[in-house]
């Protein structure tokens, strides 16, 4: 057994991904292996891949069926053999020393999960924007770690990254732990909400751990936002916090988060027809989950009337309030 699986899905990355494995071959440990999935690339991508294999026998090639990226990493995730995970993305790159980190930090406290703060840098390599930790470096209890997280994750996405945190395999793996593959965005901070559910120790370091590229024609700066899935996953981490008991006005930041997200749902991407509004308002109905956490607090008079009405299932004057709207503004 390894000590270190990095799972690395690949699409389309021939420009970067060689200098994304670079970036771990030049680390100073050697026990580690990459676990990257080619996920039906028409680029030269897995040509690049199947060479560095053939240059370091630690880096494991697979060619899968074009099905997304959380079906890449739960494959990469069935062939890892490594004591620890962590992901990295094929356009990102791994800072030097950071295994030597994760070393001193496993012998000191045997953590579950270590997270690390990172770095944003454009197409040039310039760091343009850091994610810090939210908390010092250190150890961290359950009840100190879910009050963050209840604090913390609107505000700065921390705990939702995939690529910033060191997992134990067996939390995964012994709780049968996958990606969702239905869910397009923030598929991450629900893998890791289920995660958290299931480790006990937490750490916290201060050593920056990768540089995330950000580009204009990244595929998270135009993916249409599925806003219900968003509501499901919003709903998942109250119910965390609810079972961890997390020290904090929890019900009050998770449910404007759940809120933001039923306004999107409804007023985003308006259908063209009462009856098609009328079918999809039926399945926020039914979630009464989501329905029972609505708040109107801090929002505009015309979100306030709109989540007035919804709680009163009027969905025929929804539709007219928020077309009616849309109308005055130009059709936007």
């Amino acid at each position: 057994m390894v000590r270190y699986s990095i799972i690395m899905p690949v699409y389309n990355k021939a420009e970067y991904v060689e200098k994304t494995i670079r970036s771990v071959v030049g680390q100073s440990s050697v026990d580690w292996e990459i676990i990257a999935v080619d996920d039906e690339s028409k680029d030269d991508g897995l040509a690049i891949l199947n060479r560095l294999a053939e240059e370091d026998s630690r880096i494991k090639v697979f060619s899968i069926e074009n099905k997304g990226v959380s079906n890449a990493r739960n494959f990469a995730l069935s062939k890892a053999c490594g004591e620890y995970v962590m992901f990295l993305d094929a356009d990102d790159t791994m800072k030097e020393g950071l295994f030597e980190e994760f070393d001193r930090i496993i012998s000191d406290a045997d953590p579950d999960i270590i997270f690390t703060p990172f770095d944003y840098i454009n197409d040039s390599d310039k760091i343009f924007k850091s994610c810090e930790s939210p908390v010092e470096s250190g150890s961290c209890g359950e009840d100190t770690f879910y009050a963050i997280l209840a604090e913390k994750q609107a505000e700065t996405g921390f705990f939702g990254f995939v690529t910033n945190k060191l997992v134990k395999r067996t939390v995964i793996a012994e709780n049968s732990i996958e990606f969702d593959t239905n869910i397009k965005l923030a598929e991450d901070l629900d893998f890791f909400l289920r995660v958290y559910d299931k480790a006990e120790k937490f750490y916290f370091s201060d050593k920056k751990s990768f540089n995330y590229l950000q580009y204009p024609q990244s595929s998270s700066n135009t993916m249409t936002v599925d806003y219900y899935s968003q509501i499901v996953i919003q709903l998942r981490l109250k119910k965390l916090l609810q079972k961890k008991d997390a020290r904090l006005s929890k019900g009050d930041i998770t449910d404007r988060q759940i809120t933001k997200y039923v306004c999107c749902y409804i007023i985003e991407r308006l259908p063209k027809t009462l009856k098609e509004f009328r079918e999809r308002q039926r399945v926020l109905y039914k979630n009464s989950d989501a329905m029972a956490a609505i708040t109107l607090k801090g929002l505009p008079t015309f979100k306030q009337l709109v989540l007035v009405l919804v709680k009163c299932r009027m969905t025929g004057v929804q539709y007219f309030l928020i077309n009616t709207k849309r109308k005055l503004r130009g059709g936007r």
